[in-house]
């Protein structure tokens, strides 16, 4: 599973580049926006940004170490919220 760019034509998401993914597969899009919470994070106070940054190194070390959450895992847990 990887990241893939759709464009809209027609009211239609087109994915235009090659996939490995079965006919009729169900596959989960977020709208995104890359810069809306630039001026957030702006606004973090010192302590605040040190306990971010801190989790996302965590974060990555959980990656690098192969116990962080797949993709699948990970948009499980946020859909049964």
């Amino acid at each position: 599973m990887g990241v893939h760019k759709a464009v809209v034509r027609n009211g239609r998401l087109r994915l235009d580049e090659p996939t490995d993914l079965p006919d009729n597969s169900e596959v989960p899009l977020f709208e995104a926006d890359p810069f809306e919470h630039i001026g957030s994070l702006d606004a973090l106070d010192a302590d605040t940004r040190a306990k971010l940054e801190a989790a996302l190194d965590r974060g990555w070390e959980e990656i690098e170490a192969g116990s962080g959450l797949s993709l699948q895992e990970s948009l499980g847990r946020l859909d049964s919220r």
